[in-house]
């Protein structure tokens, strides 16, 4: 997973060499596809009502009138992964107060 998380930071940096994105991107690919063919899926986090069963709180924000309801994640700071039922890594979120 830390693999994973390394190449989604690699794309998310704007990089002058097209040609080293997208071999990024196609390594990027080709890992998240062997873990599904292995059964990991991402838990779905964003915009959720927090879960501690599948997410780890790191921080809170103010909801501020913003119309965003109480306990619910505004932002995923780390994707986090599951097989089945079982926890592999919890989402790293930020949840509303």
């Amino acid at each position: 997973l830390e693999v994973i998380d390394d190449l989604e930071r690699a794309l998310a940096v704007e990089s002058e060499g097209e040609g080293l994105r997208q071999g990024v991107e196609l390594t990027h690919r080709a890992a998240i596809q062997l873990l599904q063919r292995e059964g990991v899926e991402p838990i779905r986090a964003g915009n959720k009502p927090f879960d501690p069963n599948w997410h780890e709180a790191v921080a809170t924000a103010a909801t501020n009138g913003s119309g965003v309801a109480p306990n619910t994640v505004v932002q995923v700071m780390e994707p986090g992964y599951r097989v089945g039922d079982q926890l592999l890594r919890p989402a790293k979120v930020i949840v509303a107060v």
